[in-house]
């Protein structure tokens, strides 16, 4: 069984694959094998921001005592 990909690891991999779809080298059946592992790494890379933001709002639930709507305040400590 292939190990999961970590977030960086998964976003590396999608550059690599968009420089190949790139290249006019790269057949149009590589190029479709591409695309079909860049969703596959998308949905990764999706599901990994989700669960970051869900912890997030965990955290910010626990300090404020309420979930606090809105963008990230990024120079809150």
């Amino acid at each position: 069984m292939p190990k999961k990909k970590t977030f960086a690891q998964a976003l590396g991999r999608l550059e690599e694959i968009s420089s190949a779809v790139e290249d006019t080298k790269t057949s149009l059946e590589d190029s479709l094998k591409l695309y079909k592992e860049s969703a596959e790494l998308f949905a990764l890379c999706n599901a990994s921001l989700n669960a970051a933001e869900a912890e997030i709002a965990v955290i910010r639930r626990a300090r404020s005592g309420e979930v606090e709507k809105g963008p990230f305040n990024t120079h809150e400590v």
